[in-house]
Order: structure tokens, then sequence, then C-alpha cells
């Protein structure tokens, strides 16, 4: 869907670090990035979509009473365009909070 190498070298438009979080048994961090996409950036199937913004979430976790590590990075897409901080990080905080529907797809 994403050409990897056309999203990869573009600068990202703003990041955030959340604090550590404590909970069910383990601890989180979590990074997030967007980028500005543009139509060339996904495949044609997907033009009428209009994605502007490609959101990147890395979750880094460890299980407290094991000590096992975990990474994963998740994707978003939105049509929303992200022109400051605030649109970033009402984006950040849909993902979060998981009511990425109403921000993700206008």
């Amino acid at each position: 869907m994403l050409k990897w190498w056309t999203w990869q070298s573009k600068p990202t438009l703003y990041e955030r670090r959340d604090e550590q979080k404590k909970g069910h048994g383990r601890l989180e961090n979590r990074y997030y990035k967007c980028y500005d996409i543009h139509s060339k950036v996904v495949d044609e199937r997907w033009l009428d979509m209009n994605f502007q913004t490609l959101i990147v979430v890395e979750r880094k976790r460890k299980i407290t009473n094991t000590g096992k590590k975990g990474c994963e990075t998740c994707y978003f897409l939105s049509n929303m365009k992200t022109e400051n901080v605030q649109t970033a990080h009402e984006l950040f905080d849909a993902v979060r909070s998981r009511t990425y529907k109403k921000f993700l797809l206008q």
C-alpha cells in the first residue's frame, strides 16, 4: 500500500515521546512520529482516500516480573492534514486512546 522508500526518506513533521507508563504488569514507552504524505506515496487504488498524514507509533515494553522485552511498530493513515503541533498531538492522542476512526478518516 505505501511505497516504503518514499515516506521513509521524508523528514518527520512532528514527534512526541510519552512518559513511561506502568500498568498491566509491564513498563511501556511510546514514540510517535508523523509524516506528510501525498498521493504519490500510496498505490493508485488508494488515491481516492486522499491520505495526508502517516502516523508511526513505536511501543517498547518490558514485562516487570520476567524482564522480557518487546518492540512493536504500528502505522496509521489519515486524510487529516497535519498543519501544526496541535493537530499532530490530536492524532497521537487519538491513536493512543483508540478513537482514531474519528480523526484518521474524516
